[in-house]
């Protein structure tokens, strides 16, 4: 299936088209129309079938539709692991919003806070972070999370083992209730799906085994 017939915008399709992307992925075929039907969303998808554009190419779209020119707040929060998959994830927010009106920021440990802090304070739509650099920016309120409209959890089976469930549990309460929020997971164990009955309303369970190109 093209990526052209998923219903992603002329700016979007230009972007994918100047990465060598033409095709949807597994993952991408079921994961876009899901997240432009506005549900949560459980998603199991290894690394490597796509699933960053997945998500991030309907947050992209959204967005952009009912961008207001100056209002940069955080509108799309994306959790992860590592400042690995930060950087990554961040790096595909960038490239497929290349032609878009919309900032992205990647936040993460070991980086100058104060520097993230100021970039923050000047607007930003897209934050991707690990979750104890956002809690730093929350507790040192750096950041409003009121106006949040997507909250992704990627790789939340590694959130998981990595012992970080609690940090996400306390970022949760900085959120709005009403929001669509997406798991992404390599696994679909049973401690992933208890943590999603937590946080998902009546999810949509996508789950994909073929494996594609990111």
């Amino acid at each position: 299936m093209s990526l052209a017939t998923l219903g992603l915008s002329t700016d979007i399709l230009k972007a994918l088209h100047e990465k060598g992307y033409s095709e949807a992925t597994p993952i991408q075929k079921a994961l876009i129309p899901a997240m432009f039907s506005r549900r949560d969303i459980m998603a199991g998808a290894q690394t490597g079938t796509g699933k960053t554009a997945g998500f991030s190419l309907p947050i992209l779209q959204e967005l952009s539709k009912t961008f207001v020119e100056g209002q940069h707040y955080p509108k799309a929060v994306i959790i992860v692991p590592t400042r690995e998959l930060a950087r990554q994830v961040h790096a595909s927010f960038e490239a497929y919003g290349k032609y878009l009106p919309l900032k992205s920021m990647v936040l993460y440990g070991g980086a100058n806070l104060t520097s993230q802090a100021n970039k923050l304070k000047l607007g930003i739509d897209i934050i991707v972070s690990t979750s104890g650099r956002l809690l730093e920016h929350i507790y040192q309120k750096n950041v409003n999370l009121e106006s949040v409209d997507y909250l992704v959890l990627d790789e939340a089976d590694t959130i998981l083992d990595m012992g970080f469930v609690h940090e996400v549990g306390k970022i949760l309460q900085y959120l709005p209730q009403r929001r669509q929020n997406v798991f992404v997971s390599a696994t679909l164990s049973g401690s992933v799906k208890r943590l999603a009955e937590q946080i998902l309303q009546k999810p949509k369970l996508i789950e994909v085994d073929s494996m594609g190109t990111s």
